[in-house]
């Protein structure tokens, strides 16, 4: 499920006035998926994307 469907599906129940989402919406059609390949809204380091998420959740779940 794309992002642009989970917030579609989302805006009715947090109404909050935004109908559309120009930023998020090009962000896909460039191909730009966040942690799935890389690129998105934030930048993730070279390297391998397991790595990547291995040290995230380790991060999150220390606490």
């Amino acid at each position: 499920m794309s992002g642009i469907v989970v917030m579609e599906q989302l805006q009715p129940a947090i109404a909050s006035g935004v109908k559309e989402y120009p930023t998020l919406i090009s962000k896909v059609e460039a191909g730009k998926f966040g942690v799935k390949n890389g690129e998105g809204f934030f930048t993730y380091p070279n390297g391998s994307m397991d790595d990547y998420i291995f040290e995230r959740d380790e991060k999150l779940t220390c606490y």
